[in-house]
């Protein structure tokens, strides 16, 4: 064929085109909307984090220097600050609390925040020092 561009082959390609035109319009607006949700997640595990420090450097300035005590400690500030939300309010708390120490401390390879997040779950499930 010579470059006039009149076969048949061009009738098929227009709405080919387009097709692959709206896909990639489709996949772009898919991957904005993904990359802020990412976006506002490393945000909130960003500001979780700067909590955990903030809760650490105040029981550090205390002059609290028992692990146990530090976790029982941001534990009991969590439930204060929890609300009077009933007994389901409380337990619903916990339960989010634990999970949220559960999976920082899975998280982490720092060894005196495992002992603060230990001392947080034992307060949490109400273990005896052993």
């Amino acid at each position: 064929r010579s470059g006039s561009g009149g076969g048949a082959g061009d009738v098929e390609a227009g709405p080919e085109l387009e097709r692959l035109s709206q896909q990639h319009t489709q996949l772009r607006n898919e991957y904005v909307s993904y990359r802020k949700r990412a976006m506002e997640l490393i945000r909130e595990k960003d500001e979780e984090i700067e909590r955990w420090r903030t809760i650490a450097h105040e029981s550090s300035d205390a002059g609290v220097d028992d692990s146990a005590s530090v976790g029982a400690g941001s534990f009991a500030a969590f439930m204060s600050g929890a609300g009077a939300g009933g007994a389901d309010g409380s337990e619903a708390a916990k339960r989010e609390y634990l999970k949220n120490v559960v999976l920082r401390y899975m998280t982490t390879t720092d060894d005196a925040v495992k002992l603060q997040l230990e001392a947080a779950i034992a307060a949490v499930l109400e273990l005896s020092p052993s």
